[in-house]
């Protein structure tokens, strides 16, 4: 029950304290390696506010880096914009790819143009392309996805993306349209090279 909930809504417990949920945890990681493969698998987790599902995916992130996957986590509360959403997905694949010395500078040139540097409590990244370009890659998402996929193929198993709190996403009728597009897409064009695993929380 919530009212014995061990977690506390905005602050993720740390991995090494994660404790629970083992089955559901079993199968998520199954899915997560199928897709090392090149099968594209989703899953979508929904529950009350503070039930832990933040500190869920932060532990997953960890174990899908230890499965040699590029794990991002990409925070969406209050976005109601598919391409604010976009956006931030980039964004937060950037800022873990410029965390590891050998990938940072392929991601880099691929979005050289529209990254800014930003010096706030440390040099951090921004990514900052035009309205247009950012509806250009809402239209043609998985070709966006499977360049990044396609920078990682030497070093990385797949990529992984924790889309946490898309209530305000989910609500925009758009979304779901959009989402099936992708999803379809996918199936049809690369369907078992295209090693992503999109988990999405609401």
């Amino acid at each position: 029950m919530k009212e014995d909930s061990p977690f506390t809504p905005g602050s993720p417990v740390p991995v090494e304290l994660f404790v629970g949920r083992v089955e559901q945890i079993k199968e998520i990681l199954k899915y997560i390696k199928q897709s090392a493969s090149g099968r594209q698998e989703n899953v979508f987790l929904e529950g009350e506010r503070g039930i832990g599902k933040s500190s869920l995916a932060a532990f997953l992130r960890y174990l899908a880096n230890k499965e040699s996957f590029l794990a991002v986590y990409v925070s969406l509360g209050g976005v109601t914009e598919l391409e604010e959403l976009v956006r931030r997905i980039f964004e937060q694949i950037l800022k873990e790819a410029n965390a590891e010395k050998s990938l940072g500078e392929k991601f880099l040139g691929l979005f050289k143009k529209y990254v800014k540097q930003v010096d706030l409590f440390g040099i951090s990244l921004a990514f900052s392309p035009p309205r247009e370009e950012l509806e250009n890659m809402l239209r043609n998402f998985p070709e966006a996805i499977k360049s990044v996929m396609d920078k990682l193929k030497e070093e990385k198993s797949g990529i992984f993306i924790a889309l946490d709190d898309i209530n305000g996403l989910s609500t925009n009728p758009d979304f779901a349209n959009w989402y099936k597009s992708f999803v379809d897409n996918v199936a049809i064009r690369y369907p078992s090279n295209f090693p992503a695993f999109i988990m999405s929380m609401r």
